[in-house]
């Protein structure tokens, strides 16, 4: 059964409004995303949003029953389209295609500090593999508590 997204309840992002995103602002990506079931896309989609509610956020929900952990008492960052979250939603889920971060956890954790695959070379720093994207982290900094933070 194919995962539905609902904004709000397991996504931060539908997933018309995140192929927008990925259109306007991606060359590289969007092949690879444009590539993937709209299923695959919403399951990523999901997971990214599951990896973002899992930091610890500085602040409080707007509403105490709202399903997930944004909007944040005082967010009203937006660009011209999108808010933050949304930003960081996609970023993540971008992030999860190309890198794999549990996979790459998985290594670490076998003590895998280098490894190849064809011409293609990576190391796995000692601390192990961020889940949350840089781009992610970058877009969400304002709410991110420094030192309590999950990798």
């Amino acid at each position: 059964m194919a995962l539905s997204l609902t904004v709000g309840t397991n996504t931060y992002i539908s997933l018309a409004d995140a192929e927008s995103y990925v259109e306007r602002l991606y060359g590289p990506m969007r092949d690879a995303w444009d590539a993937l079931a709209d299923a695959t896309k919403n399951a990523l989609l999901a997971q990214a949003t599951l990896d973002i509610d899992a930091h610890l956020w500085r602040g409080y929900k707007s509403d105490a029953d709202q399903a997930l952990e944004f909007p944040r008492d005082g967010d009203a960052t937006t660009d011209s389209t999108y808010t933050k979250v949304e930003q960081a939603c996609v970023e993540q889920a971008l992030y999860r295609l190309k890198y794999n971060p549990e996979g790459r956890q998985a290594l670490a954790a076998q003590g895998v500090r280098n490894f190849s695959i064809g011409k293609h070379n990576e190391s796995i720093a000692a601390g192990g593999v961020a889940i949350l994207a840089p781009n992610a982290k970058r877009l969400l900094r304002e709410w991110l508590l420094i030192g309590a933070c999950l990798v």
